[in-house]
């Protein structure tokens, strides 16, 4: 094992897990679905360690099955503070074959710790996934995140972004 002082602080390590109903199921006219999901990020830096459990609901396989428009709200633990996350989220299958998505989700961020100086977001995340057949995904993805951060007196906005790359393998 490598010494942790001695591991690159800007890469992340996630695990996601989701149990989805997929829309159609009951009916071809079925356009409702749902999903529960829980992620945890670790990172070598305490401080960018989350976990993160909540849910979404929305229409899927609308204008001839090319787009899901859905709603999410997620509790998040991050940074030692509770915190409560939400918005609606697009996604857009441009080839017929569906083996390629683009996602876009604008995204509110409220701090729940009750502290004096709170920190709240707004977050805009993108990604495209391409599908690469038997359940294995690979996505490419951008998130740029404004944040105010202190006492209404004091306070000071940040701005952060970051590039993803995420694999996945999913399971029928």
């Amino acid at each position: 094992p490598i010494p942790g002082e001695l591991l690159d602080s800007t890469h992340h390590h996630a695990v996601h897990v989701r149990v989805r109903r997929m829309p159609g199921q009951t009916a071809a006219r079925d356009r409702f679905g749902g999903e529960a999901h829980a992620r945890y990020r670790h990172n070598v830096d305490p401080v960018e360690r989350w976990a993160r459990a909540g849910a979404r609901a929305g229409g899927y396989g609308l204008a001839e099955g090319r787009v899901d428009l859905d709603g999410e709200v997620a509790f998040v633990w991050s940074d030692g503070r509770p915190r409560l996350e939400g918005g609606p989220r697009l996604s857009v299958y441009p080839l017929p074959s569906q083996r390629l998505s683009l996602e876009l989700a604008v995204l509110g961020l409220a701090d729940l710790s009750g502290l004096t100086d709170p920190g709240h977001a707004a977050l805009l995340e993108s990604f495209a996934m391409v599908s690469l057949g038997r359940g294995l995904t690979l996505s490419f993805g951008y998130e740029l995140q404004a944040a105010r951060e202190g006492a209404p007196a004091s306070s000071h906005t940040t701005v952060r972004h970051q590039g993803y790359l995420r694999f996945g393998a999913r399971t029928r």
